[in-house]
């Protein structure tokens, strides 16, 4: 494991081998445009407008629906109140698509079934799959269950369920209207004009390990959710340049501690109860919203699991697998997932409507502002009976889009298919926000840990462009993520940075990672990290998954954290991130020669024309008077570079350009009418400068 350090590696010394002055035949190659493959395409003339996608069509929809007139399909609907408000009675209706279906509703107010009555029973809904009937005596947290045709179910469309502490798994009522139930006063956070910084976490394991009242984390499990609303975690998130946060599923999922089983869900309209209530849920997404930090839920509707979870909690009796069609097959779905489970059965319209409802049902009741759709490439590609997953997806991003248009819609991708992100209102269009920026996380995976000379800047060149010839520009960019740091692959896969690239010593760690971390951060619009990254934590997402924050005490964990809170924070505030201002030209230039891996970026807003240039040294080597290329000249200040001292870094370049500007007053250079001498240039460096 790597040593934890206290005392931060001068880069002064490392210089005194790694950093040094071009001589004049590097100079001459780079005034004459370095490697020449470098610019093949550039102006990239042909590519799609941006107006192609659904991320810039959004900025100017409003809801055509309202939160307050959503009615799920499926669930339980309050007929009668007391005079003191509290629900008495009520409907339920369940999908069963067998009109010849036996269907009893379950529960403390007929000892089970031992005291049943006519009334307990569902009728079928004539010229429906459904099945409706009235509850007796409704109570708050009432648990039940269906007998269908004298089997025990669960409520597929449950807002709650048991925890595993219970002494039996059962459907919860929830009534969300009674007297004291927390009203949420917020609905989402809009991001549609602005750069997107994503956070990933487990929601347990973002606070385990966050100090508070002389422990760490919450009291309890149980009171997870009000733990990150109140313990000033939110806080540090916003400090530290988040606006968005990704957690992974928070639906109701098997029992177990590890982060495999949160992709076990079984319950699509019902938060995880061994974090909280549904009130403490929505009493943290309310924190978070306030805090100007949106949401997003991580959504399996690709499959779900048929068995797991020991004795009186095993589903394989009572889960949404046993629900039956007039044929005998499961109505859900049988098909069966990569992953032990099945798929849904998209070809069915009342579960394409069950699945969107569930989503629906998440988004309206506690104010998400985004959705992330694990596995979108198996729905889309769904080879079961009848198909029917690309019409599930665009149906239910349409309906999303109808109650909340600013949502942010991320789909994870392995596969090409420029539909996905195209615009809803175009024919044949998905809907989709952004997908995943495989291509780049591959580039990363296979040359983070590689020494400078082997570092492919053609293929780099190629994930920065090529999306735009594809019509698959929209993107989100990340180093690493759950996956890539808990499963193992060849290259930079399988553990937190922290520790795959231990093998060069602890600057290497240190530089390595702002490097291509920024380079991801910088390159797109909407950028995902996890804080371990940003700690230096060491180990992987497995066998230690809670973010340590009082790595925060170290000195080069602490430069590392406070590096990327800066460059985040200049990036959420400067609109020529945001995707609107997003293009195929952004990178300006990459250098090779002599053995350099270096790439210039320029991102601008267009509204203002206020110009942001990016030069990141990827290689091992330092440079002073490093020239870039610049179109139309001005003076820039340097904003942000990663060996400040105030990073742990030399402050080399601060002593070399005391005042902070820099002015392209040079000659034409990498096919740019001017160019600008960065002063200095460190090795794994990254300089950010804005016009002035």
């Amino acid at each position: 494991m790597l040593r934890q350090r206290l005392i931060t590696l001068s880069l002064v010394a490392v210089c005194a081998h790694a950093c040094r002055t071009p001589d004049a035949a590097e100079i001459a190659a780079s005034k004459d445009g370095d490697d020449p493959a470098a610019h093949a395409g550039a102006s990239h003339a042909a590519a799609p407008s941006i107006d192609f996608y659904e991320a810039t069509r959004i900025r100017g929809l409003a809801a055509a629906k309202s939160c307050d007139t959503f009615q799920a399909a499926q669930g339980f609907t309050v007929t009668r109140r007391d005079g003191a408000g509290n629900a008495v009675e009520g409907k339920i209706r369940v999908l069963a698509d067998n009109a010849g279906d036996k269907i009893v509703l379950l529960g403390d107010f007929n000892k089970w079934g031992a005291e049943r009555t006519p009334a307990d029973s569902l009728q079928a809904v004539e010229g429906t799959p459904y099945f409706e009937g009235t509850v007796r005596s409704l109570t708050h947290k009432m648990e039940y269950r269906l007998e269908v045709n004298g089997v025990q179910l669960l409520d597929p469309a449950a807002t709650l369920f048991t925890t595993p502490k219970a002494e039996h798994l059962n459907s919860v009522f929830w009534d969300f209207g009674r007297p004291g139930a927390f009203k949420m006063t917020t609905s989402s956070v809009d991001l549609r004009d602005k750069p997107v910084i994503i956070a990933e976490s487990e929601v347990f394991e973002l606070a385990a390990k966050w100090p508070a009242g002389g422990r760490k984390g919450p009291p309890s499990q149980g009171e997870t959710y009000k733990f990150i609303a109140q313990s000033g975690l939110i806080d540090e998130l916003k400090k530290v340049g988040y606006n968005a946060i990704e957690l992974l599923p928070f639906n109701t999922s098997m029992d177990g501690g590890h982060w495999h089983y949160r992709y076990q869900v079984y319950g699509q309209f019902a938060p995880e109860g061994r974090y909280g209530d549904p009130d403490d849920f929505a009493r943290m997404v309310e924190a978070f919203n306030k805090g100007g930090i949106a949401v997003i839920m991580d959504a399996v509707v690709g499959h779900y699991p048929f068995k797991g979870n020991d004795g009186m909690h095993d589903i394989a009796p009572i889960g949404l697998h046993q629900w039956k069609k007039a044929d005998g097959g499961a109505l859900y779905g049988a098909f069966k997932s990569p992953w032990g489970t099945n798929r849904y059965d998209y070809a069915n319209k009342f579960i394409r409507k069950f699945l969107d409802d569930g989503l629906t049902h998440m988004t309206c009741r506690y104010g998400l502002s985004g959705v992330r759709f694990d596995n979108l490439d198996g729905i889309r590609l769904y080879e079961g009976p009848g198909g029917g997953g690309p019409e599930f997806l665009k149906e239910t991003m349409a309906t999303l889009r109808d109650y909340r248009p600013e949502m942010i819609l991320i789909g994870e991708m392995f596969f090409g298919h420029n539909e996905v992100t195209e615009r809803l209102d175009n024919e044949g269009g998905f809907g989709v926000s952004v997908r995943t920026h495989s291509e780049l996380f591959d580039f990363f995976k296979d040359n983070m840990i590689q020494k400078t000379e082997a570092v492919d800047m053609n293929r780099l060149r190629g994930a920065i462009r090529t999306p735009w010839d594809n019509r698959e520009a929209a993107r989100v960019t990340y180093a690493t993520n759950h996956d890539e740091a808990a499963n193992r692959r060849d290259g930079a896969t399988g553990a937190y940075l922290g520790t795959l690239l231990n093998g060069g010593g602890w600057y290497y760690v240190e530089h390595k990672t702002m490097a291509f971390a920024s380079l991801a951060l910088l390159s797109g619009s909407v950028y995902l990290d996890m804080p371990q990254l940003r700690l230096l934590q060491e180990g992987n997402f497995n066998d230690n998954p809670a973010v340590d924050w009082d790595l925060r005490r170290l000195d080069s964990q602490r430069g590392v954290y406070t590096y990327f809170a800066d460059l985040a924070g200049f990036v959420r505030g400067r609109s020529a991130f945001a995707f609107h201002n997003f293009g195929p030209a952004i990178e300006n230039h990459v250098d090779t020669n002599a053995g350099r891996r270096i790439i210039s970026l320029r991102r601008e807003d267009k509204a203002t024309g206020k110009v942001v240039l990016v030069v990141i040294n990827l290689g091992h080597v330092g440079l002073t008077n490093y020239g870039v290329g610049i179109a139309g000249g001005g003076t820039y200040r340097v904003m942000i570079e990663s060996d400040a001292k105030k990073y742990g870094g030399s402050g080399e370049l601060e002593k070399r350009a005391p005042t902070g500007l820099v002015t392209a007053e040079g000659s034409a250079l990498h096919g740019k009418d001017k160019s600008l001498s960065v002063p200095f240039l460190p090795p794994y460096g990254v300089v950010v400068l804005e016009k002035q």
